[in-house]
């Protein structure tokens, strides 16, 4: 997925979009650490720009005026009040459905960060996480970790309607797991294995590249 700021292309021309109750997220392919998230209360309406003759489908994103004590980013100000997301291997559609949907449920109103997981985090205590240093391998290390995820996360996909985004669940994860924490590629792996496994959990990629964890019986509607 390619970002425009405004009409003009910009430097990041490669990514991965990700969804949470809170966040719009893009992240670069090759740098996982070159990170860039949009709050979606500052969010004020979205539209689909169709594809043409070498053009990509698009989602335009119109935005509120940045606060003023927002948290620095790669750009200080921009003189246009919306960017856009260029799909070039299809998924807008999807993608496009599933932020309508968070746009409008509005769920970052009634559910802060801070809150969001509380009853999974006081009801869920990891005695012992699977760490790698137990294991020789590192496929050995992330079939037990697969393992474990599926053990914590299947009550809450169940509260969820059957599907978390990855950022959901690498959070919900981590808060749990003290100094022990998670890598994202250690997550995405152990998820990998979830199916083969047979366990009752998937790792689900979307053509945008958009991944979400859900319940081996949850059905699109």
């Amino acid at each position: 997925v390619h970002i425009y700021d405004g009409e003009e292309k910009i430097k990041f021309d490669a990514g991965n979009l990700l969804l949470s109750t809170h966040h719009l997220i893009w992240r670069d392919q090759k740098n996982h650490e070159c990170c860039m998230a949009i709050p979606l209360s500052q969010i004020v309406f979205i539209e689909e720009q169709a594809a043409g003759i070498g053009k990509s489908a698009k989602i335009v994103v119109h935005l509120h005026p940045a606060p003023s004590n927002k948290e620095p980013g790669p750009f200080h100000s921009s003189k246009n009040s919306y960017i856009k997301l260029s799909f070039k291997e299809h998924g807008q559609i999807e993608f496009y459905r599933r932020l309508s949907e968070e746009i409008t449920q509005r769920r970052w109103e009634n559910m802060p960060v801070s809150q969001s997981f509380k009853s999974y985090l006081l009801s869920m205590g990891i005695a012992n996480p699977v760490t790698r240093e137990i294991y020789s391998s590192g496929t050995q290390y992330h079939m037990q970790l697969a393992k474990q995820l599926a053990g914590i996360l299947q009550a809450p996909l169940e509260e969820r309607g059957g599907i978390m985004s990855l950022t959901e669940v690498y959070c919900l994860v981590n808060r749990d797991r003290g100094m022990e924490l998670l890598s994202p590629e250690d997550l995405v792996n152990a998820c990998k294995m979830l199916e083969a496994l047979k366990l009752p959990l998937r790792l689900r990629v979307f053509d945008s590249g958009v991944m979400v964890t859900e319940l081996q019986s949850h059905k699109e509607e």
